[in-house]
């Protein structure tokens, strides 16, 4: 009897022991719980700073691993980072390479991304990120890339002295040889031909079989562009000799415009008939068919990057002391809009709707004004930003970059937000404008009303046929 009583009282200890040592365990392990918790959301705010978007994917750790309470401190970063979207737009797509991306270019449906790399590789990708192909046909850097109007061939130019079109269907390529680096290389605006210019002192005028059909001889200098009018029916060509020409189909010469430096780069206005031209010693004009000059500006600094408006009412010009400045048509040529940013910026170009520009910059940042020059939104990369452009309906922007990488950014409402995030992802998330409530949407559509004061985590469920596309609060918090 007393040794039954022993027993008892022993298992009676072992079970207290366990318990203890259970709880002890249990709150030892909470305690790394929330160690590594804390140790993410720290990660993630340092982190917002150079890529928001990875920081919200730490931030999604470190509130997962903080299930089923998550600390306050997790829903302030999550709020935090998200609001951070608002001025530096989440990237939705990252497509890395082993060297510098010269340039990326959407399909004409946008369901497609081509990349030209320094190293001569272009390569094909899905907007998810998967890669259709890669191919390295050229012996150098790849200087311009570009999609013909259906979308079946690419067309690419190179400083190895040729440029290329590629059939997507079999791969096949057909070869346009020049004698110089190829600066420039483009689609009529039918697609039944192609344009290319060189540093050989040539623009040349090719069918899609690689036939040469015109020479295009008038510079004694080196080509750095050639383009055709909107309608097809002529040649705009600038060069290093400090002269832009306009040439007809036959190679015919119809019009020049003299500089006093070496052009970079010349563009037609969408009406076929007007000009702007822009050179190295910081000179922009606008002139006509008839030779005539209807405009001029003078800048103290090289002119980086010029572009005309799809509506062709305005111009825009960088600088390589920061400024750019947007010109208007309708104001005979007035200065309407003007600001200044870090770095050079190598690329700019309007969207469709004219309402919005993008900048390409040697900052490592690509930067969407508006029309008037108000900052919409920075799309950051950690060097120097090469090339960066819209999708044909103004949602989407990619950009590539000296760091390797190509992003793609989806555009909505001033608000990045991801494409087909993964279940219990965070899409969204903002505080309420007295900084006492966040708003947090899951992408299985669960949305989550905290208030820091209170304690309460209040949810918000839709059906499973929704989608949470968007959250917004009112002033009043409520």
């Amino acid at each position: 009897m007393r040794n039954t009583k022993y027993v008892i009282v022993g298992y009676v200890i072992l079970v207290f022991i366990i318990l203890i040592l259970a709880l002890h365990l249990g709150q030892k392990d909470k305690q790394v719980k929330k160690s590594e918790m804390n140790r993410l959301t720290a990660e993630a705010l340092l982190e917002s700073y150079t890529d928001n978007t990875r920081a919200i994917r730490i931030a999604e750790a470190a509130y997962k691993k903080g299930l089923p309470e998550p600390s306050s401190r997790i829903y302030r970063a999550l709020s935090e980072i998200g609001y951070s979207s608002f001025f530096r737009p989440f990237y939705i797509t990252n497509l890395k390479h082993n060297g510098p991306i010269n340039s990326a270019s959407f399909s004409p449906d946008a369901s497609e991304i081509l990349v030209a790399a320094e190293d001569g590789t272009i390569k094909l990708w899905s907007q998810d990120g998967k890669s259709l192909f890669e191919l390295k046909e050229h012996l150098s850097r790849i200087t311009q890339v570009s999609f013909s109007t259906d979308g079946k061939k690419v067309l690419t130019a190179s400083a190895d002295g040729t440029a290329k079109l590629l059939n997507l269907k079999d791969q096949s390529f057909k070869i346009f040889q020049h004698y110089g680096v190829v600066s420039s290389a483009v689609f009529s605006p039918q697609g039944d031909s192609v344009l290319t210019g060189s540093w050989d002192k040539t623009a040349k005028l090719w069918n899609l079989e690689g036939k040469l059909l015109q020479n295009i001889n008038g510079h004694n200098q080196a080509l750095s562009s050639a383009v055709f009018s909107p309608d097809g029916k002529f040649i705009l060509t600038a060069s290093w000799d400090r002269t832009a020409s306009v040439f007809d189909l036959e190679g015919n010469k119809i019009a020049s415009m003299n500089h006093d430096s070496g052009l970079s780069d010349a563009q037609f206005f969408p009406d076929n008939k007007t000009i702007l031209s822009a050179s190295d010693d910081g000179v922009v004009k606008v002139w006509n068919l008839q030779e005539n000059l209807l405009f001029e500006n003078k800048n103290n600094s090289i002119i980086s990057a010029i572009a005309i408006s799809p509506d062709g009412k305005n111009f825009c010009a960088s600088s390589e002391d920061g400024f750019c400045r947007i010109w208007q048509l309708e104001q005979n040529w007035k200065l309407t809009s003007e600001w200044k940013q870090d770095g050079v910026v190598t690329k700019i170009e309007f969207s469709r709707d004219n309402c919005h520009i993008i900048t390409a910059s040697s900052d490592g940042k690509a930067r969407i004004y508006k029309i008037n020059g108000v900052l919409q939104a920075v799309l950051p990369h950690s060097k120097a930003v090469l090339s960066a452009s819209f999708s044909a309906d103004g949602t989407l922007a990619v950009t590539s970059s000296e760091d390797g990488t190509t992003k793609m950014w989806e555009l909505k409402n001033d608000l990045v937000s991801v494409i087909e995030p993964k279940q219990g992802e965070v899409s969204q998330a903002l505080y309420s404008h007295d900084g006492k409530k966040v708003l947090i949407a899951f992408a299985d559509n669960v949305v989550h009303l905290y208030d820091e004061n209170k304690d309460k985590n209040t949810e918000y469920k839709l059906n499973k046929d929704s989608h949470v596309s968007s959250i917004a609060m009112s002033f009043d918090g409520e």
